[in-house]
C-alpha cells in the first residue's frame, strides 16, 4: 500500500482569478512516501529514491500547462480519484521561465511582459468583487497592472 497525492484548483494562466474551486488535475501514486522540502519541492518516491519531484512556485504547483493552488495526499483513492490516474511525466512538470503575456500599468501606463511583475501585495483591498484580477504590480510604480 502507499501514497498518492492529488493536484487541485487548477488555473490557466496562473493569474487567474477563481470564483470556484478551478479544475481537478492528475493524481499520482501510489509512492512509498511524498515529502515536501523548504516548501519548493514536492517529492516522491520509493525507499530512499526519489521518482517524481515537483516544484512550488511562489505558491502554485505547475503541470502539464495548469498551475494548481491546492494538493492533498491520501492512502486511500475515493471513486472520482481513480479515473484522474496518471504516471508522472518529469517533463510536463518543468516549470517554464515565464509566461507569455503584457500587462499594462493602470496609473503610468507602462507596458511589462508578466515576468518582470512584481506580485500583488493586499488585493483584497485594492480589487473589489467582481473586477478583473490584475497581473501583477507595476515595477516602476508600484500600481496594479491589468493584462493587455
Amino acid at each position: 500500500m502507499g501514497v498518492y497525492i492529488e493536484l487541485f484548483h487548477g488555473r490557466k494562466p496562473r493569474n487567474q482569478r477563481l470564483d470556484d474551486w478551478g479544475t481537478p488535475g492528475p493524481v499520482f501514486g501510489p509512492f512509498g512516501f511524498i515529502q515536501t522540502t523548504y516548501a519548493h519541492h514536492i517529492k516522491m518516491g520509493d525507499g530512499g529514491n526519489c521518482e517524481a519531484d515537483l516544484h512550488v512556485d511562489e505558491d502554485l504547483v505547475f503541470y502539464d500547462g495548469v498551475w494548481y493552488g491546492d494538493w492533498s495526499v491520501f492512502d486511500k483513492l475515493e471513486d472520482g480519484h481513480k479515473s484522474r490516474i496518471q504516471k508522472f511525466d518529469p517533463k510536463k512538470a518543468v516549470v517554464p521561465d515565464h509566461e507569455e503575456g503584457r500587462s499594462e500599468c493602470q496609473n503610468c501606463g507602462k507596458e511589462w511582459d508578466d515576468f518582470e511583475l512584481v506580485y500583488p501585495r493586499a488585493l483584497n483591498v485594492r480589487v473589489a468583487p467582481g473586477e478583473p484580477m490584475p497581473a501583477g504590480e507595476c515595477p516602476a510604480c508600484g500600481a496594479l497592472c491589468q493584462p493587455i
